[in-house]
């Protein structure tokens, strides 16, 4: 197999391998809309997909609210590493600790 094809496949095994992770993971934007998540991230939330991408990542997480989420972006955008204990608010549960 060539460089050419081994790069092809890239994409699908990178989108694979996150819908795989047994972490959540979430994609989210400076105006804090969840634009993409994993199965992960529905399982520990208990929001199908659909409702969790039409919801803000303050909704889902009590640490965070829509008036911090400026600063925290930014944060992110400086450190671009997350490794931290998250709270996300279960449908069914007020919220739990993913740790």
């Amino acid at each position: 197999m060539n460089q050419n094809n081994k790069m092809e496949k890239i994409p699908g095994l990178a989108h694979f391998t996150i819908q795989q992770a047994l972490d959540a993971i979430f994609w989210v934007d400076s105006n804090s809309g969840i634009h993409k998540a994993n199965e992960a991230a529905c399982r520990l939330t208990g929001f199908p997909m659909e409702e969790l991408l039409n919801r803000k990542i303050y909704e889902i997480n009590p640490a965070l609210d829509k008036h911090s989420w400026s600063k925290e972006w930014k944060m992110l955008k400086k450190i671009k590493d997350i490794q931290k204990k998250l709270s996300y608010v279960e449908k069914t549960v007020p919220w739990f600790l993913l740790s």
